[in-house]
């Protein structure tokens, strides 16, 4: 499915429908494809990320920005190094110049994230929403190094565990990295890379610098499951998704989780926290 109706659907869900005037800031652009797929349909859109990733579809390198030049001897040092930001880092944007700012899977990136949230308030116009969608701190799937909670607890012995079961990325089965090197990749990149906050954490920040800030646990999943392919009838994919969309249409079931969310807050927590994606939407 075109990255697009994926991002459209979710977008609807959250409660932040995409409307063909918006100027669209892609945070963490990656490929660009999503950025390449918002223009040919129809938007305003641009991307910005740290480092060139562009895939070679992107024609117009005009859409984007980044902060450093593209060198191969920098992407190599990226692990090493981290994604840390310059206490003065800016986005390259003159303020009020976007009505919507989208970031899928980069926040848990995000080393500072009130330089980061304060940037996207500056440059988001009067009105503007950001909508950002990352995976939740206590989500048992780690889906950079593959260890369960690798996220939470990041000490090499607890890697070295987890890597003499022979659990590896692809990339590391490709190079057949030994135990050690596994356990020194994955330690150096989730402690340089990574920062999952709470959900209290992230809202408490993006509080700061938006007049509205909050998780929707529904938009990601519901989304997931309209999205989800027919095909494979029998695979075990397609029995969870059929699952889901039999919990989803017990008629009461969305009203029973919100009565409990506010009732008893540990199960809005939960939601927030346990998910595997959380959506966090921020309005200026």
């Amino acid at each position: 499915m075109d990255i697009f109706y994926r991002i459209k659907n979710i977008a609807a869900s959250a409660g932040c429908p995409l409307f063909s005037h918006y100027a669209i800031l892609d945070f963490g652009c990656g490929d660009g494809s999503l950025v390449c797929s918002l223009r040919k349909h129809g938007f305003t859109a641009y991307g910005y990320d740290l480092y060139n990733y562009l895939s070679t579809f992107c024609e117009e390198r005009s859409w984007f920005s980044f902060r450093e030049r593209e060198r191969e001897r920098e992407r190599e040092r990226e692990r090493e190094r981290g994604n840390k930001l310059h206490k003065n880092f800016t986005l390259p944007y003159e303020d009020n110049t976007f009505d919507m700012i989208i970031s899928t899977l980069v926040l848990e990136h995000v080393m500072d994230h009130d330089i980061v949230l304060k940037e996207f308030s500056r440059v988001l116009r009067k009105g503007g929403v950001s909508l950002n969608i990352y995976p939740t701190k206590f989500c048992p799937h780690e889906g950079h190094i593959y260890v369960p909670y690798g996220h939470v607890f990041k000490n090499k012995s607890y890697y070295t565990f987890w890597a003499a079961l022979g659990v590896r990325t692809k990339r590391q089965k490709e190079r057949n990295m030994g135990k050690r090197e596994v356990v020194e990749e994955n330690y150096t990149y989730m402690t340089n890379c990574t920062n999952y906050l709470s959900s209290g954490q992230m809202t408490g920040i993006a509080r700061r610098y938006f007049s509205a800030a909050y998780f929707d646990q529904y938009a990601y999943v519901d989304a997931v499951i309209k999205d989800a392919p027919k095909t494979e009838p029998h695979s075990f994919r397609n029995f969870l998704v059929k699952s889901a969309r039999c919990v989803l249409a017990f008629p009461a079931g969305d009203a029973v989780w919100r009565f409990l969310s506010r009732r008893f807050p540990p199960t809005r927590w939960i939601l927030e926290n346990f998910m595997p994606i959380a959506c966090l939407i921020l309005r200026k």
